[in-house]
């Protein structure tokens, strides 16, 4: 089953479906939300409206999606108790599984799946905690981190992303 078929079966879900329906589009999710008020282009009001449209192919290959925070200023504002950001991260979900994911996402994943590191340490704090008497920063254990991400296909949606049209994105 691919993301699409996914995405039609979640917004099938009855109770998702009343809440759509009963949606205002008053905006009071995207007054309320820190990444609209960073960049222009991001609606979360226009991201469910085009859920409700069944427009998925659009929403599922567009870089806006992955902006959200989660951090559920929306369904602290939305009158309907709409949990977008939830819904949100379910389109994530859907995106990673069709390849895209943006650039960045995929080489900090890939960090992890090979160091289980996000970041790398620097030099500079290799050389400051020597210095101050420190012990190098424990390593991880990249066996047991890899176990994890294949256990929740964490690693197939980073190699679909790799391999993926829009998984290049930056």
């Amino acid at each position: 089953m691919g993301a699409i078929e996914k995405l039609q079966m979640l917004t099938e879900d009855r109770n998702l479906r009343k809440k759509l329906a009963v949606c205002y589009q008053c905006g009071m999710c995207t007054g309320g939300c820190p990444v609209a008020h960073a960049r222009s282009d991001y609606n979360p009001r226009r991201m469910l409206e085009t859920i409700i449209l069944g427009q998925y192919n659009e929403i599922l290959t567009s870089e806006l999606v992955w902006l959200c925070t989660s951090c559920n200023s929306c369904l602290e504002r939305c009158p309907q108790k709409i949990a977008l950001s939830e819904l949100l991260i379910d389109l994530k979900n859907a995106a990673a599984e069709s390849g895209n994911i943006p650039k960045l996402l995929l080489e900090r994943a890939k960090r992890i799946a090979d160091t289980g590191q996000s970041t790398p340490t620097s030099k500079a704090s290799l050389v400051w905690r020597d210095k101050l008497g420190l012990p190098p920063p424990p390593q991880a254990n990249v066996e047991e981190v890899q176990t994890l991400l294949e256990a929740t296909k964490f690693l197939g949606c980073v190699a679909r992303g790799r391999n993926g049209v829009n998984g290049t994105r930056n």
